[in-house]
């Protein structure tokens, strides 16, 4: 039986590879939990050499997904979670004070608003999240202003506040529109299209962001990878061949994965063929049909637009593009 016939029939479940419903990681969660009420000053969500980490990696709860994981269809694929460099540079500081002082930044007071009262399944749901990361900041627009704002003031705040909006997600959201700035193009389309009349609708765009790594960094290189268990790794990966095996049984729409650290991803992947299906020759994402669904970004920036996103390392083409990105955006 080849790869893709494997695939097809793989009958295991993502639930088997989630490190947060399993004794590690709820380990990990009852310690965070007691950190919010008895300091704990050795605690760290990085536990290989943990000392070497900076207090953001240690302390700020990971976020591995972002969205409904099973049925997306648009995949982003990043290495891990940035953080603002305001929190980074918090250091030689106790998990206590850190908390308090990360806090000054907004989305930071945002994660951790109602801790008092957090559960272990509170923890979880910040740590896999159902709702994909443009409704989580359509929400944050609408808590911010009672009426449809104008177009300068939907603008500062998204300046502000919105920033896979406005980083990812602008061309995209602002396809076919006559302004000129990237940004330009998705406030107004956000200012025309949000229901200030109906807070509960959202764009239902079927997205999802992963994280291969699930703690944050101010780069790339603040985080070794083989500081990082597989069992980490190993959900995010369990999740795209799992959405690529649905579909090659049950079809539907064709699901596409966009990755940032390329080389890194497709280690890990390839890592988690051998062991699971038990390749009898070497398996390489390279050289198997499993290429048909990946593309990257061709820099470090994760803007999906056409300039940079690459297949088998040429840009795509424009019948591509609007087949694979721009049709989840009618």
């Amino acid at each position: 039986m080849d790869f893709k016939e494997k695939l097809k029939n793989w009958d295991k479940n993502v639930s088997d590879y989630n490190p947060w419903k399993n004794n590690k990681g709820i380990r990990l969660i009852n310690e965070f939990l007691e950190c919010l009420t008895k300091p704990n000053n050795e605690f760290s969500w990085i536990e290989p050499n943990r000392k070497k980490y900076k207090p953001a990696t240690r302390y700020i709860i990971p976020t591995h997904v972002q969205g409904d994981y099973e049925n997306a269809n648009l995949y982003i694929c990043l290495f891990n979670p940035g953080v603002a460099k305001a929190v980074w540079d918090l250091d030689k500081i106790n998990f206590n004070s850190f908390v308090k002082s990360a806090q000054k930044e907004k989305y930071i007071k945002r994660m951790f608003q109602g801790s008092e009262t957090w559960e272990e399944d509170d923890v979880i749901k910040k740590i896999v999240q159902n709702e994909n990361i443009i409704d989580q900041e359509i929400k944050i627009i609408y808590n911010n202003f009672e009426k449809r704002p104008n177009f300068k003031e939907l603008k500062q705040f998204i300046n502000s506040e919105c920033y896979y909006i406005r980083k990812y997600y602008a061309e995209l959201l602002g396809k076919n529109r006559p302004e000129n700035l990237l940004v330009d193009k998705a406030v107004a389309f956000l200012v025309e299209n949000l229901d200030w009349e109906n807070k509960e609708k959202y764009l239902k765009l079927d997205i999802c962001n992963l994280e291969l790594v699930p703690f944050a960094s101010l780069n790339k290189k603040d985080i070794k990878l083989s500081d990082v268990d597989e069992k980490f790794t190993n959900f995010t990966v369990s999740i795209i061949l799992k959405r690529i095996s649905n579909y090659l049984k049950n079809g539907g729409e064709k699901p596409v994965f966009v990755f940032r650290s390329r080389n890194e991803w497709f280690e890990r992947i390839n890592i988690f063929i051998n062991s699971e299906f038990g390749m009898k020759e070497t398996f390489d994402i390279e050289n198997s049909e499993l290429i048909d669904y990946f593309y990257e970004f061709s820099s470090q920036n994760a803007v999906l637009s056409r300039n940079n996103i690459l297949k088998a390392r040429r840009k795509i083409r424009e019948d591509e593009f609007n087949s694979d990105f721009l049709s989840l955006f009618k």
